[in-house]
């Protein structure tokens, strides 16, 4: 049985492809009322799948614009002051617009003097409108909780704002801006083969997934962001625990709670340091786990057992579109073995209470 997050997700390729081709539309307007704005310092944020975008984005958006780029949920964007408000660029996402913390944030920023600039997909949402300026999140629409495309559209839209500020306001060179577009459409090539190497590589391992109890998605650096996203996947979807943690972080002290029914997913690229990453995988194997090693090479996609070799471009900016992959996939094909359906709107009383969304 398939369902709506499975097709979602082989669409990723067009999504991306359409972010590119209507960029200069469909951010032109930010680009043009922030070239010229004074700026120290940028604050990327939104809630969830949205966050973890942004977060994803933060170390291009760093390196283009020479300067520093956090990233926080609304809950963590508690320090800011008025003394900063005027050289500080605040860019939110969130795809629906309807985000309650998001958009009390926006309001309490702009009352405080902040600019903020909001990505969603509706420009009539309600966080769209409370904001400075409005870019489009220029994607279909995703009729399902979990999100795929709207999660590497986020990232796309984010990195192609700080390429074409950073270029418009001189920080990079032609050279540089002609290299990200090319290595990005080189990424979007890649991406069809390796969504069907990836569902391949889960169909293959489904048996053994299904038995897990815990997965642990683990990231050295940077990648960690692409960790923390993964887990909130599956902790969506398959509905059992996930937990994310940056390489050095689970060697201190996290990684003794690997046991019999653990999954590790280890997220690495070719030019990270190898020895502890696999030591890791040897600790989780030793206690009874299962460890996935998921990694980049210019050759891929390929499948070798458990380990899954993913196509990249070789820009350590551009991983994080490879690397969310197999958990993207395990979280839309291992559900339907479970009696999960995604497509089904919950009629739980709980929803409405918890929900996060106007």
């Amino acid at each position: 049985m398939g369902n709506l997050m499975q097709s979602y997700i082989v669409r990723q390729p067009e999504a991306l492809q359409a972010i590119l081709d209507h960029a200069a539309d469909n951010l032109e307007p930010f680009i043009e009322k922030y070239h010229q704005a004074p700026m120290r310092r940028i604050v990327l944020a939104g809630a969830g799948s949205s966050f973890h975008a942004l977060n994803m984005a933060r170390p291009f958006c760093r390196e283009m614009m020479h300067m520093p780029v956090f990233a926080c949920t609304p809950a963590q964007f508690d320090w800011q002051d008025q003394s900063i408000s005027r050289d500080t660029l605040v860019v939110v996402a969130s795809q629906s617009g309807t985000s309650t913390n998001t958009l009390a944030m926006v309001r309490k920023l702009r009352e405080a003097g902040f600019t903020v600039a909001a990505i969603t997909q509706y420009p009539s949402s309600p966080v769209a409108r409370a904001a400075d300026c409005h870019v489009l999140l220029d994607i279909p629409e995703e009729k399902t909780g979990p999100k795929t495309m709207g999660v590497t559209g986020t990232i796309l839209t984010m990195q192609i704002l700080a390429a074409e500020l950073a270029y418009r306001k001189g920080l990079v060179p032609d050279a540089d801006l002609s290299s990200f577009y090319t290595n990005i459409r080189a990424m979007i090539g890649n991406m069809s083969g390796n969504i069907t190497a990836t569902v391949q590589w889960c169909a293959d391992l489904a048996e053994v997934f299904l038995k897990s109890g815990f997965f642990c998605a683990v990231g050295q650096g940077d990648h960690s962001a692409i960790a923390g996203e993964s887990a909130l996947k599956l902790i969506e979807t398959v509905r059992k625990p996930a937990m994310s943690y940056e390489l050095e972080e689970i060697i201190h002290g996290p990684a003794w709670v690997f046991g019999l029914e653990s999954s590790l997913l280890y997220l690495g690229a070719p030019w990270e340091e190898a020895t502890r990453p696999a030591a890791l995988c040897d600790l989780c194997e030793f206690k009874g786990g299962k460890s996935y090693r998921i990694f980049l090479d210019g050759d891929g996609p390929r499948i070798n057992g458990s380990a899954l070799a993913l196509k990249d471009t070789g820009d350590q900016n551009l991983c994080a579109y490879a690397l969310l992959l197999p958990a993207q996939v395990m979280s839309a094909y291992l559900p339907p073995q479970m009696n999960i359906d995604l497509d089904l709107k919950s009629s739980n009383p709980y929803a409405s209470i918890l929900a996060g969304h106007l």
